[in-house]
């Protein structure tokens, strides 16, 4: 990793993958993106989605359709190899790779980028299940369509360098992204959600220690794995981006069995619940995209 240059002033290129092996050209595309494999399946019931023709690199598995005039693709991330301390691949024991789901921001990050290279979508929905903060008035099995700024809690980089003069230093400011999300406040209703305010991290379970501190010290309620790091993707290709997330359990509570136990009860309801609302939202973007003040 090459050193932290001192701060100058540069003109900042933005780079747009260009590689679109489709040539068709519907009047709009909507790129869902999902972590795992229950989320999606969801997804592909409630749209009626079929295996997608497109090449995307191994583990992403695709799927594609239409909802009304509006060409959908869905994106897994795929399921991932587990590594023991030494390195070597884990095995079970009858010798079979041991594989969990590609959650979290690099898997995230690669799907969102193959994506959007490939589809070329008007807009990028982060779709899936979320934690909730209770007392900041988070509902369980609760649909939340999130508006506004998506940001890291846990991405740290505390470094000020020469020539650098702002009150809270740039490479602060980077470690927290702060990407804008298309603005579709005027639709939560109508689609049967509600607004939400989402922070994303690279762990699961309770926060603690100084990105504890950094996550309560914004308004965010939902807290989850993906959203973020898709959102800095797009803004790197100028895609729109939402999320539209579900929650399944709650971090600021203390559970007998743990918050693993509560999300694995919650997540096949919640990913019906998000599924059906994921529908209601392409359907009222069509309708809205038809209209002189539409968002896409």
């Amino acid at each position: 990793t090459p050193s932290p240059s001192a701060t100058t002033t540069t003109t900042t290129t933005t780079t747009t993958p260009t590689t679109n092996t489709d040539t068709t050209s519907p009047s709009q595309r909507v790129l869902i993106l999902v972590a795992m494999r229950q989320e999606a399946e969801a997804v592909v019931k409630a749209l009626g989605l079929k295996s997608s023709p497109l090449t995307f690199p191994p583990p992403m598995i695709s799927y594609r359709g239409t909802v009304g005039a509006t060409e959908v693709m869905l994106l897994v991330n795929g399921p991932r190899a587990v590594f023991e301390e030494n390195g070597h691949q884990r095995v079970s024991g009858d010798g079979a790779a041991v594989l969990v789901e590609g959650v979290s921001v690099v898997p995230a990050a690669i799907a969102a980028w193959e994506g959007i290279r490939v589809f070329c979508p008007d807009l990028v929905i982060s779709h899936g299940t979320a934690g909730g903060v209770h007392k900041k008035g988070a509902r369980k099995g609760t649909v939340y369509l999130c508006n506004g700024v998506v940001r890291y809690h846990d991405r740290h980089i505390d470094l000020r360098m020469p020539g650098d003069d702002f009150p809270q230093n740039n490479y602060f400011s980077f470690g927290y992204g702060n990407f804008r999300s298309a603005n579709l406040s005027h639709l939560t209703a109508h689609i049967g959600a509600e607004e939400g305010i989402l922070s994303t991290g690279a762990s699961f379970g309770p926060l603690t220690g100084r990105t504890k501190e950094r996550f309560e010290a914004t308004d965010a309620f939902l807290i989850e794995m993906e959203a973020a790091a898709v959102a800095e993707v797009c803004s790197l290709s100028t895609t729109a981006f939402v999320a539209l997330k579900g929650v399944t359990d709650y971090i600021d509570t203390d559970l007998e069995g743990g918050h693993e136990e509560e999300f694995n009860a919650e997540l096949s309801n919640v990913s019906d619940k998000l599924a059906k609302v994921l529908k209601n939202l392409i359907v009222a973007l069509q309708s809205d995209r038809d209209t002189p003040d539409g968002v896409l």
